[in-house]
């Protein structure tokens, strides 16, 4: 579905990506995983089209989408709930829920996504007149998740989702996202830093140094791996 070849990226004249290749299949859960610097936001941009990327190329659902703006990679089927959520804070639940289904692609079937929404969540349907700031952090996950299924997409990028969350409300985060990816047969590619999780709720996953993948492979594997217990479990 996804699939990355050599990507380079830059910020000024600071390489921030070096030859990363990377792919996705249809249906997959991937983990991106790594320490705060590693290049997982950068990488996370690049895919969305928001950094420029100087090397390389990705394409998705065989479609070379390197040079394509944001916008269109977005109406091609990619979605993300952003780190931080990025919510609209002074709108409530359900105008966030109507910005998600906003492009041409899904715009005439927005009332019926949004009752697929309120099943999904209910919790959101009771609070559906209330500003997002009002939320709980873990409300304002589901409302961000909730935002970014209203576009019907084929793959969803989950960026760090554990961020300002609770150690309980984590794991109910990470259920949530198991529970609509194997409800909907949606394909997933998740950016997290904690890796204990990730390696749990995936099914493959690259570890991300420096940016640079140094290893990948099956995530149970990564999870017995001497270099990961040592570097990110603290074993």
């Amino acid at each position: 579905m996804l699939k990355l070849t050599n990507i380079a990226a830059r910020y000024g004249s600071a390489r921030v990506l070096n030859d990363i290749s990377m792919e996705i299949r249809d249906q997959e859960t991937v983990a991106i995983v790594g320490s705060n610097g590693a290049g997982k936001s950068s990488l996370v941009k690049a895919i969305m089209g928001v950094l420029k990327v100087t090397d390389g190329e990705i394409h998705f659902l065989g479609n070379d989408i390197t040079h394509l703006p944001a916008h269109t990679r977005a109406e091609m089927g990619i979605g993300i709930v952003p780190e931080g959520r990025r919510l609209f804070p002074r709108m409530t639940v359900e105008e966030n829920l109507l910005v998600g289904g906003i492009a041409p692609r899904v715009r005439a079937k927005r009332q019926d996504s949004l009752e697929d929404i309120y099943q999904t969540f209910p919790r959101l349907k009771e609070r559906r007149t209330q500003q997002a700031a009002t939320l709980s952090g873990g409300e304002q996950q589901m409302l961000a998740i909730g935002r970014a299924l209203m576009s019907h997409p084929k793959l969803v990028v989950f960026d760090e989702p554990s961020l300002g969350l609770a150690p309980k409300i984590v794991t109910e985060v990470f259920l949530t996202i198991r529970r609509i990816s194997q409800e909907r047969q949606m394909t997933v590619l998740l950016i997290e830093q904690n890796v204990t999780l990730s390696l749990q709720f995936s099914s493959r996953a690259y570890v991300m140094e420096n940016g640079k993948i140094v290893i990948s492979g099956n995530s149970q594997e990564l999870l017995d791996n001497p270099h990961i217990k040592k570097a990110y479990l603290g074993m």
